[in-house]
Formats: C-alpha cells, structure tokens, sequence
C-alpha cells in the first residue's frame, strides 16, 4: 500500500513539474512550434545582412501564432486613426505639455554628434513621424532636409503644413523634404543616404522581428558616419518585453541587444522622465551606428571615447576606426598626403612664426642635455621637412642629425641647409613608418609636425621603433597641434588630410609603445585663435626618472 501511494505522488508531482516548465518555457525553445512568421522574417534579414540573424531561440514570447500580430497590428492602425493631427496627439507620456521638455531631452542629448557648422549638408529620416512635431522642433535644427514617413494620411498632410511654406518673414522649413504615407514594413529608404534616422515612439508599435527587419534597412541607408536615433517608453529593469496597452514596452537590454544582432554599434544612452512622474514611463534614448566606438583608457583607469569633428564640414566622427574605415582609408590617406608635400615647395613658410616655433622648442630642450658634450650627441628627425628643426634646434644639442623625409626635393635643400654644420649626416627618403631605426644609436629623437599626418597603428609603430633606437638617456622630443575642444579630435583638410588629436590620446599612444613622460609644456609664444600646441620629452620606460617636483610642466 505503502509503494503504490508514493508511485501514485510521484507520478502527480511529475505532471504538475512538466506543467509549470511547459507554462513558463519561452517562445521557440523547442516546446513550441516556430510559425511561418518568423521564418518569413528570417529569410529577409538573411538576405539584407548575408548571413541568417534570426533563430528559434529569438522567437518573441509575446506572440502564438502570426495571426496575433496581424491582429495586434489592426489593433494599433484603428487607435492612430481616431488620434486627433495636433500635438498633443503624438504625446504618448503625459499630455501636450510635455511636447517642449521631452524635445529639450533629445535636443541636449543629440547636439554634440551634430554641430551646427554642419547643418547644410546634412539630411534625417523621421520614420513614425506624425504631424512633424520632432521633425521640426529637433532634427531640423542638426539638418537642412528632413524626409517623413507615416502610415497616417492626416498626420502626413499636418506634417506638410508644420514644416512647410511659414508666416513672413520665415521661409520654408524644410523645402526639399519627402514626404511619404507607408508603414515602417513597407518603405524601403535609399542607401547611404542619411545623416540622422530617427525612431520616437515608432518601435513601440513594431514586434522584435519586424524591428530587426527595420533596423537592417535603416543601417543601410546611414551615411559612412550616419546615426539612428531611438527614443521610446521604456520598461525598468528585466530582459523581456511586456504589451501594455497598444504598446511593446521593452528594458534597455533588450534595445541594445536587438542593435547588436542587426550589426549597429551603440554609440551613446540615456533616459529621463516627463511629468507626472507617477503616471507616466521613463523614456530610453539611444544612438547607434555601423562602427564600434573606439576608446582609450587614461592612466586613472577611466574609458574615454575618441570622437572628433571636422574642421572645415563639422561632420562628426563617433569612431576614429570607423573614420579610417569609411572616410579615409588609410593607404588612399598616406597616398594623398605624399601627393600633397610633393607638390609643396621646398622652403620655409612664414619665416618669422618659424622662428618663433623654433625658439620654443630649443627653450624646452634645453634642460635635457648636459652642457659640454655636444660632439658626442647624435639625433634623428623623422619627417625633417627641409631641415628647419634640425637647423634651428636640434643641431644645439647634438653633433649630427640623420633626417628622415618621404620628399626628394625637400632632403637636397636640407643637405644644402645643413651642409657645413651637419657633415656626418644621413639623409634618408622614406616614410618615417617604414625607416630601420638603428638600435642604442641616438640621443635624441624628434617626432615634430609629423604625427597629424599618421595614423595610429603607423604612430605608434614610429614610437615602438624609437624606444630601441635611443641611447640610454636619450630622449623622444614630441610636438604636436592639439584640438580647439580639448574632448574631440579635429580633422583638417588644409593641407593633405591631417588629424589634430586630444591630449589624453598622445598620452595613452606614449603608454602604449613603453614611452614616459618626463617633461611636457605648451607652447607659450603662438598665433592667437590658432591650435594649442603641445610639448613632451619622452623616455623608455625602464630608464624614466621621475621630474622633481608636483608642476606637471617641469
């Protein structure tokens, strides 16, 4: 009696154990079947990507069957048709007064990847645009055009007045935009053609398949440095989505990792809230692109981002791997610049800010070298230009200069410069990357003017040969321009193309290749508006000596 009793529990536990797993299994795991739906997006995300993205276990819990989703679908189009065309219709937290603080959000959160000296060649999708409200009170303060996309008729035909012909004396606001009725499923936006694509309150009303799909368009269709931006109600905390109401509210985790599986980088996150607090959901802000952001750690340990704008466009670069990828491919680089100093003459330009520069330099110096042993001293100028570094400086503190120079014409005025003052020098026509650094051979190493025309993998292959090339005590004398904002590096095209790179940059290339800091200073005496500059007497590691003292330009 006993047995069969215990059997018979067993056997009920057993069932009511297979139940509860069964009920609380997600979607797709293998417990239930994978529709026809998710198939069909499957084979679309394949063919936009080149390779399958979606997966059984990706299947969305909040759906059985695709005719839920039709369903759902049906559901949210009537909601939007009986939304009134005005603003406080598209407000989806809160009621109309919440149109300006939820605007300044995006506003202060967006202004740093769009400056304003870019405006006029820059162009943004609005997809889920309704009456143009974030069209106009956003992204057209970043960009000159903005396209609208809405499934709405009427919200489509406000959209067209809000932005369109103004009261006097205003002109049009957007007068070459797009206007354009269609559901995020059915348009299809053209490739690399946007600077900004915009998402408020549009993935919300898109299940997790359908969002891919719309990504993986979306991606295309971003310029080399385009960003899409996606802002919506979130849910705190957990990694699955909930419907509320005619809405798919989603946590952070779940946003970023539907980004990653379309291949989009996030860039940059944020939420803030809108009033009243008690009654309304956090709103999730993200950026996100084709390029990982490339970062730099400081010697405190902190991650930084290397982010830069162009000097003459404004175009903002979020990812310096993603600039040499895309923008200026480093051998088409290396190339243009070779072009450009071979087309330069060979001379001294701006004889009397030279000098200045030169004296500058030979002021840092000259703590570093002993007096009286001159003869014994050897040094190497990489990117020596027509000697005037060598001449003006470094032959004060050094008997000889090797000169190192990509340019023909430049190394013979050098030689004709240097000649009676320098008559054990080498002159050497390479590129400073691919020059034999002999080992233990220099006192002095000069890296001045060179860098902004190199990229990092070629710097820092220039610093790591420096470091074995040095004689014990001798130093890498390093001079560089820095950028006007001190958090961005700065892009120039007014002579080749050369980037001016932050501080904390050349500080953590220096780690890199076993370089430390023993001195550094501005440059005091320059242009006024122009380009700080920057000066670093560097040594190996293994013979660094700490500077006496606290000031960190001693």
């Amino acid at each position: 009696i006993f047995f069969r009793f215990l059997a018979a529990n067993m056997v009920g536990h057993l069932f009511l154990l297979l139940a509860v797993c069964f009920s609380f299994a997600p979607l797709g795991a293998g417990n239930l079947v994978f529709h026809e739906y998710y198939q069909q997006k499957d084979k679309e995300l394949t063919k936009m990507m080149g390779t399958p993205v979606y997966g059984e276990s990706d299947v969305d819990p909040l759906w059985q069957s695709p005719e839920d989703i039709d369903a759902w679908y049906g559901e949210v189009k009537d909601f939007w048709t009986d939304i009134n065309p005005s603003i406080g219709g598209m407000i989806e937290e809160g009621g109309w007064e919440n149109s300006s603080p939820d605007m300044e959000e995006s506003i202060a959160f967006l202004e740093e990847f769009f400056p304003k000296d870019g405006k006029r060649q820059r162009k943004a999708l609005d997809i889920g645009a309704g009456v143009g409200r974030v069209a106009k009170g956003v992204l057209l303060k970043y960009v000159r055009t903005v396209d609208v996309i809405d499934q709405e008729p009427k919200f489509i035909a406000m959209a067209k007045s809000m932005l369109g012909p103004q009261p006097y004396p205003y002109d049009t606001l957007n007068p070459e935009g797009q206007y354009t009725e269609a559901t995020v499923q059915a348009f299809f936006p053209v490739e690399e053609a946007y600077d900004l694509i915009c998402l408020q309150w549009t993935a919300s009303y898109l299940a997790d398949a359908d969002l891919l799909v719309a990504l993986t368009k979306f991606r295309k269709a971003l310029k080399p440095h385009g960003l899409i931006f996606i802002k919506d109600s979130i849910l705190k905390g957990g990694v699955q989505a909930q419907k509320v109401d005619k809405r798919i509210m989603r946590p952070h985790s779940l946003y970023e990792a539907l980004l990653r599986k379309v291949g989009l980088h996030l860039v940059k996150k944020a939420e803030h809230g809108l009033q009243p607090e008690a009654h309304t959901n956090r709103m999730g802000m993200y950026l996100a692109g084709k390029h990982p952001v490339s970062t730099i750690t400081t010697e405190d340990g902190e991650e930084i981002p290397l982010m830069g704008v162009d000097s003459e466009s404004g175009e903002h670069f979020y990812s310096m791997k993603g600039m040499w990828a895309e923008e200026l491919k480093k051998k088409q680089w290396n190339k243009h610049v070779k072009e450009y100093w071979d087309q330069r003459e060979a001379k001294v330009n701006n004889p009397e800010i030279a000098g200045i520069d030169l004296e500058e330099s030979a002021q840092f110096l000259e703590d570093q070298f002993a007096p009286g042993q001159r003869f014994k001293r050897r040094g190497l100028d990489l990117g020596a230009g027509v000697g005037r570094v060598a001449q003006g400086v470094l032959l004060k503190y050094v008997y000889t200069v090797d000169l190192v120079d990509q340019g023909a014409h430049f190394l013979r005025e050098a030689r004709n410069r240097l000649s009676s003052r320098n008559t054990n020098g080498q002159y050497v026509q390479a590129a400073v990357q691919d020059v034999d650094i002999p080992k233990g051979h220099y006192d002095l190493i000069c890296i001045q003017y060179t860098a902004l025309y190199l990229s990092d993998e070629d710097l820092l292959k220039v610093l790591k040969n420096a470091v074995p090339g040095l004689k014990e005590g001798g130093i890498v004398f390093f001079k560089d321009n820095l950028p006007m904002n001190p958090d961005k590096f700065q892009v120039n095209r007014d002579s080749a193309f050369n980037i001016f790179r932050m501080e904390q940059h050349y500080r953590w290339l220096f780690r890199e290749a076993g370089l430390q800091i023993s001195k550094e200073s501005p440059q005091l005496q320059w242009l006024e508006g122009a380009n700080p500059i920057r000066m670093f007497a560097l040594r190996p590691e293994e013979y660094y000596q700490p500077p006496a003292g606290d000031d960190e330009d001693n």
